[in-house]
């Protein structure tokens, strides 16, 4: 019994073998779980980008027809939208260029390839066709940022 309360009193915290095996546990954990939680953040930007081009384009697509025009500015749209053109959400802000396309700044090319993807794929049926064109480095590295352009107007 007196050897039974010497040994409690000796054993104070965790064995080193015990600490490595949660300190393992929790780095295969997080090996696990940290890429899929940097792919859903990048599927959540994408659908963003989305969201506002569908947004921008039935905008343009009213300036349009209410004032019989073929390209359209930034600043024309602001009375169609019911939030103001703001910041892309990978870098800078969307633009409009040559009064037809939405310039998406700051994306890999891999990201833009999959915005095009689903673009096209969303606008199939439609009567217009879908341009949509990249400016930026040539290498299709998925590391190489530029921008990407997606037609409002026909």
């Amino acid at each position: 019994m007196r050897f039974m309360k010497k040994s409690k009193k000796n054993q104070k915290g965790f064995t080193l073998v015990e600490l490595l095996v949660v300190i393992a546990i929790i780095g295969i954990l997080a090996a696990v779980i940290a890429p899929n939680i940097f792919a859903q953040i990048e599927k959540s930007k994408i659908s963003a980008v989305i969201s506002e081009y569908r947004a921008i384009k039935t905008a343009a697509v009213l300036y349009s027809t209410d004032n019989n025009a073929t390209t359209v500015a930034t600043s024309n749209l602001s009375s169609y939208l019911e939030k103001p053109i703001g910041p892309a959400p990978f870098t800078d802000s969307y633009s409009i260029t040559d009064g037809k396309f939405l310039a998406v700044p700051g994306i890999t090319s891999e990201v833009g390839d999959k915005i095009a993807q689903t673009i096209i794929r969303t606008n199939a049926g439609t009567a217009n066709s879908v341009d949509v064109y990249w400016q930026g480095g040539s290498a299709p590295t998925g590391t190489n940022t530029g921008t990407l352009n997606i037609r409002l107007l026909p």
